[in-house]
């Protein structure tokens, strides 16, 4: 599939306004069974996936969030998308990437799906009947990260794969999948599982079926349109090759088809971690 820069900065800055509504520190939980301040004065309880885990590896989470479990230095790895300097020439250390015309930018409104009233990514399908987009680890990336072996351990622990996903279309299915390695090199590996509601058809880079995956369960028992849905999948159940040598690759993934215009996508919280 081509990989057009068409959002690569543009959905960046419309769909992660992370600080839209920043609390004061008085406001913010350390952790334990905290809660968080939302609209009206109600305190909101934070995931347990923020309160009850370790060695963060962070791909989108709130300004917030990140705040809190960087205080407590629970944050192995940063992998959101941020730009470096080459040359002169601002180029994508890691890149938020939509395949062109599949997407454009959402407008988040509301408390994310830890409570906080800050953005989030958020996308509405265009005109285009398939949808797509990617976390991408340039190679400009590969040269500027001196942490990427740190990747290796999701190989040894016990990690979780946590996301906070929310639509406004009923019966849609959207795939995610994980990636590891480039191109066709003889270690690659990748992971897929559908979230929402109903079935998907997973298809290799020729475009052939491949399979089709039913929705997994939400953490809550049970999706509904309009939410936030916190989904967890076990790493050690993905049989993903983290151990290999890094290298450039649309590492977490999204996409579905058939795509209904104005369908809306919205990811949030979306990390891998260990549970203490």
């Amino acid at each position: 599939m081509r990989k057009n820069l068409l959002f690569a900065v543009a959905a960046i800055c419309a769909a992660l306004a992370m600080v839209s509504c920043k609390k004061d520190d008085s406001n913010t939980t350390t952790g334990g069974n905290g809660g968080n301040e939302g609209e009206g004065g109600l305190t909101i309880p934070l995931p347990e996936a923020l309160t009850n885990g370790k060695d963060y590896y962070i791909i989108t989470l709130g300004a917030e969030e990140y705040e809190m479990l960087e205080d407590e230095g629970k944050i192995k790895m940063d992998l959101q998308p941020y730009t470096i300097d080459v040359n002169g020439e601002t180029k994508d250390g890691i890149g938020l990437y939509v395949w062109e015309g599949t997407y454009v930018g959402g407008t988040p409104s509301g408390l994310n799906s830890c409570g906080f009233g800050e953005g989030w990514v958020s996308f509405v399908v265009g005109t285009v009947n398939w949808t797509g987009g990617a976390y991408n680890l340039t190679t400009e990336g590969l040269a500027d990260r001196k942490d990427l072996d740190l990747i290796k351990d999701l190989a040894t622990g016990e990690y979780y794969l946590h996301l906070a996903y929310k639509t406004n279309q009923e019966d849609v299915a959207q795939l995610i999948t994980l990636n590891w390695a480039e191109g066709n090199a003889s270690d690659k590996s990748s992971y897929a599982f559908a979230i929402g509601e109903g079935s998907i058809v997973q298809s290799d880079s020729a475009g052939q079926p491949v399979a089709t995956l039913n929705a997994i369960t939400p953490l809550d028992g049970e999706f509904n349109v309009g939410e936030w849905e916190e989904y967890e999948v076990k790493v050690s159940d993905m049989n993903m090759k983290w151990d290999v040598t890094p290298t450039s690759a649309n590492f977490f993934q999204f996409s579905t088809s058939p795509a209904t215009q104005g369908t809306t996508l919205d990811l949030d919280a979306v990390f891998f971690y260990q549970k203490n």
